[in-house]
């Protein structure tokens, strides 16, 4: 259940911006990330060839460098049914529809899709995004915490900057550090990152959450997410928050307002 607060002026606004997010042991969000962040999405599988030869070293080198050491991307890992996903995640289809993917490895930056995992073609749609969002218009506060199999999910909003369009808050649980084998690659196992483990209520693109938002607008959300039996490690489990700007026509995104991780 999302729940929706009163506008506020911008001065009045008592979060702490900062690159980083902080949880309390109750979970609560203590500040909201005021960096722009677009997001990246492949389609792989581990026992896809192509894959682990040309699209894990290519996806593998554009974390490093776009979500580890310069902060500009979040990214989302999608598996078709192998031995790290058994369960293919309500909404997951409907992301790869979205995107056009037709096989693996494929891959996506913000609402481009149908992009060959291939880091120049990435770091370019990455810079394009960042060059259109010099100032990040809106920021995603997340924390979390899990009991049992059971994870509740808390999100805050801000909106910075007024801004025109309808806008849908997705929810992504990932599980990272996913030690596996992979065709193509080597070693007996290697690392996977940021696997899609669900979609907070099945929805590719989440609810929507602010249609035309004032400056100062912010919405708290609370989403309760199962985790599937396959995940390996629950400490290794985090989520992807993705502020999609949608066409209320189609029902489809047509850009990326920002993303977080948590």
């Amino acid at each position: 259940m999302k729940k929706f607060l009163a506008l506020i002026p911008a001065a009045a606004i008592a979060f702490t911006f900062a690159a980083c997010k902080k949880e309390t042991p109750e979970g609560e969000i203590t500040s909201v990330s005021s960096l722009y962040r677009t997001v990246m999405f492949e389609y792989t599988a581990t026992w896809c060839g192509p894959c682990g030869q040309y699209g894990y070293p290519e996806m593998h080198d554009l974390v490093a460098d776009f979500v580890i050491a310069s902060p500009k991307s979040s990214v989302v890992i999608m598996h078709p049914s192998d031995d790290i996903v058994d369960n293919v995640p309500a909404g997951q289809e409907d992301l790869v529809d979205f995107f056009g993917f037709s096989g693996t490895p494929d891959g996506a930056v913000g609402v481009n899709g149908g992009m060959y995992p291939d880091y120049n073609a990435f770091k370019t749609k990455i810079n394009q995004a960042h060059t259109a969002n010099p100032v990040a218009k809106a920021g995603i506060g997340i924390s979390h915490t899990i009991s049992g199999s059971t994870m509740t999910i808390n999100t805050k909003t801000v909106f910075f900057e007024e801004v025109a369009g309808t806008y849908n808050l997705a929810i992504y649980v990932v599980e990272d550090k996913i030690m596996n084998s992979q065709n193509g690659q080597t070693p007996a196992e290697v690392e996977h990152v940021n696997t899609l483990r669900a979609c907070a209520d099945g929805k590719a693109f989440g609810s929507s959450v602010a249609v035309n938002p004032a400056k100062g607008t912010k919405v708290d959300g609370t989403y309760t997410v199962t985790l599937p039996a396959e995940t390996r490690n629950k400490d290794n489990v985090k989520v992807v928050a993705v502020l999609w700007k949608m066409d209320p026509a189609t029902g489809e995104p047509t850009d990326v307002l920002n993303s977080n991780t948590y």
